[in-house]
């Protein structure tokens, strides 16, 4: 018996509650992006499919010899999210979030603002950007709705994610 253990990745960010199928059993993705099958026989053959919404599916099939991990790039085929002038996205995950929020930011957005409000306009964050991927603590704050958004000479972007 072995396990198998599926990282699902956006560029660097995990990629959460994507359900990973493997024969006949299936498990939806944590916050890390893993899928952990575990006391699966060896010496078999084994197709697997991914699926997210807005997502493409991911599909292949792997004979399981021994303990076995896979690191899987999604590629999204649906997306709001908003590509700036050096090319580059906003990533913000996982979203619902319970104690730490994750960022990457492009760069026309160091050394600027960044907010967190709740959605009555309630300031809960509000700190100049000092590095270009960072965590934000938000064990603190009440479950919710909340709306981070950055500002910088030429614009502003809200992203919306949920605290648990």
């Amino acid at each position: 018996m072995a396990y198998v253990k599926f990282w699902l990745k956006e560029d660097i960010a995990p990629v959460n509650n994507a359900t990973v199928r493997i024969n006949g059993d299936s498990l939806i993705t944590t916050a890390l992006g893993l899928a952990h099958f575990r006391q699966l026989p060896v010496s078999v053959n084994y197709n697997y499919r991914i699926s997210k919404t807005g997502y493409y599916d991911e599909t292949g099939e792997l004979y399981l010899a021994g303990d076995t991990s896979l690191d899987i790039t999604m590629e999204q085929w649906f997306t709001n999210t908003e590509y700036f002038p050096d090319g580059k996205s906003m990533r913000l995950w996982p979203n619902p979030a319970r104690d730490f929020l994750y960022c990457i930011v492009p760069d026309i957005f160091f050394d600027q603002t960044l907010r967190i409000t709740s959605l009555v306009g309630n300031e809960v964050y509000n700190q100049k950007i000092g590095n270009l991927s960072f965590s934000i603590d938000i064990k603190g704050y009440p479950p919710g709705v909340y709306l981070l958004r950055l500002f910088s000479s030429d614009m502003q972007v809200t992203r919306i994610f949920v605290k648990n």
